[in-house]
């Protein structure tokens, strides 16, 4: 419970910050400084702080994230940035499938298959238990983590 405690204390103050983090993305989408590429990828010396500086197709590939930036797996753009619906499209899930969803995260996309599988069953899987708790927290009866 005292790790909740701190998760929370952490998302209140990342949404006093959203504001000036907003304003921080959508400045580093903007190329500055040496820019190299190598055919696939490009790298920027100028990046965001969230980042590592290597870019594909002109988004910037993100860091590993821990349980402290879990806000970001639940960003309100996320749905237009990766079209996620596609994605769970194209696995042709029948309503009795039994899914596990490894490195489940927030439950992102364990939340988004579980309603296309109300007679079957969701697996929420991550090593970090404090993602798990997450889930547990906002909870949805055919999640199992």
């Amino acid at each position: 419970m005292a790790c909740f405690n701190k998760v929370f204390k952490q998302i209140a103050i990342a949404l006093l910050l959203l504001p000036i983090a907003l304003n921080l993305v959508s400045c580093s989408r903007i190329p500055l400084g040496t820019v190299t590429q190598d055919g696939v990828y490009e790298y920027r010396s100028l990046h965001s702080p969230d980042g590592i500086g290597k870019f594909y197709r002109g988004r910037e590939i993100a860091k590993v994230m821990g349980h402290s930036e879990l806000l970001w797996l639940e960003r309100s753009d996320r749905q237009r940035q990766e079209r996620p619906d596609r994605a769970i499209e194209a696995l042709n899930l029948q309503p009795d499938d039994i899914v596990a969803d490894i490195g489940a995260g927030t439950g992102y996309f364990s939340f988004r298959i579980a309603k296309q599988v109300p007679e079957g069953l969701v697996y929420a899987v991550d090593v970090q238990p404090e993602m798990l708790d997450f889930i547990q927290f906002v909870n949805a009866p055919t999640i199992h983590c």
